[in-house]
């Protein structure tokens, strides 16, 4: 779907980084849990979500790690390849998308 899209490593990363917390830290990453991936292609921008199983007691957030920590950066990533990171509960866990905005070259299909 994004086959020589400019975005396309950044909308790897972020799937790999929203997937990875989805796992860590909530029931998705238990027996049968599971996470669900939606990418959508607009004319200017590409919106990549990641909604989760749930878990009490996780909210998603950026966090601020320091230098020696081996983890906790993750979201901050995502928020700096993204132009816009929104969190929404959705009553059973949480959905996190990223949106990447792209300028479309004269002509290209996407």
């Amino acid at each position: 779907m994004l086959n020589g899209h400019p975005s396309t490593e950044d909308v790897a990363v972020i799937v790999t980084e929203l997937s990875a917390n989805a796992i860590r830290h909530t029931a998705s990453g238990e027996k049968n849990g599971a996470f669900h991936i939606t990418l959508a292609l607009a004319e200017h921008a590409v919106f990549v979500s990641v909604a989760d199983a749930g878990s009490s007691g996780t909210v998603p957030r950026v966090t601020c790690a320091d230098d020696m920590a081996v983890s906790g950066r993750g979201l901050d990533m995502v928020t700096t390849l993204a132009d816009r990171v929104a969190i929404h509960s959705t009553g059973h866990g949480h959905t996190v998308t990223a949106e990447l905005r792209t300028q479309q070259p004269e002509g290209h299909p996407w």
